[in-house]
């Protein structure tokens, strides 16, 4: 059970800009899946033309962000049935389910369903 708890971790990032010749940058790392797999990597991205102030590309960078930060962010037309079952059905399943209803759904999703279709993609 431990294994789910830690995947639907969500991560806050804040970047401060930095000027890197006529561009105000940030650099931040963002989830990919590449072969089915999740990935993080890191992205450099410019966020504004380096006549804007600091604390106006820090606002910039904040709304790029957010939905990162929130967890919206779409992952594209398939997510992985890992994440899916982690960060979705799960959380959506608890306070419908019985307490021990759920301990049971949670354990046939660690057990069986996660090592057999964990890494496939669902398409949505």
């Amino acid at each position: 059970m431990e294994a789910l708890e830690k995947m639907a971790r969500r991560r806050f990032q804040r970047p401060s800009p930095k000027k890197r010749g006529a561009w105000w940058t940030i650099r931040y790392r963002q989830d990919v899946y590449v072969d089915g797999k999740l990935k993080r990597v890191q992205r450099e991205v410019r966020i504004a033309p380096a006549s804007v102030n600091q604390r106006e590309a820090a606002k910039i960078a904040d709304e790029r962000l957010m939905p990162m930060n929130q967890g919206i962010e779409s992952h594209g037309s398939a997510t992985n049935f890992r994440k899916w079952a982690v960060e979705n059905y799960l959380p959506i399943m608890k306070p419908v389910l019985a307490s021990s209803t759920y301990g049971r759904y949670e354990g046939v999703l660690e057990n069986y369903l996660l090592p057999a279709f964990g890494g496939m993609i669902c398409e949505k």
